[in-house]
């Protein structure tokens, strides 16, 4: 069997404010805003080294928790 190689990875967090969240992650935590989507923003992606993380904005619905197993 090939090995499969990961090469990043790219979590999603649901967030209220998204614009106020990719700046706190700039801001305090060093990472690199790649982009904001739409008007006004409802998406977000930043980036520090070999990280990325994106944020989507909640529409205020309470989320459930949520598992995926991945086996290969």
């Amino acid at each position: 069997m090939a090995k499969c190689e990961f090469t990043g990875l790219a979590p999603q967090f649901v967030v209220t404010d998204v614009v106020g969240t990719a700046e706190y992650y700039r801001d305090k935590l060093g990472f690199e805003i790649l982009g904001f989507f739409a008007e006004p923003p409802v998406y977000a992606m930043v980036r520090r080294g070999n990280a990325e993380i994106h944020f989507g904005k909640s529409d205020g619905t309470k989320l459930k928790p949520m598992k995926t197993y991945v086996t290969a």
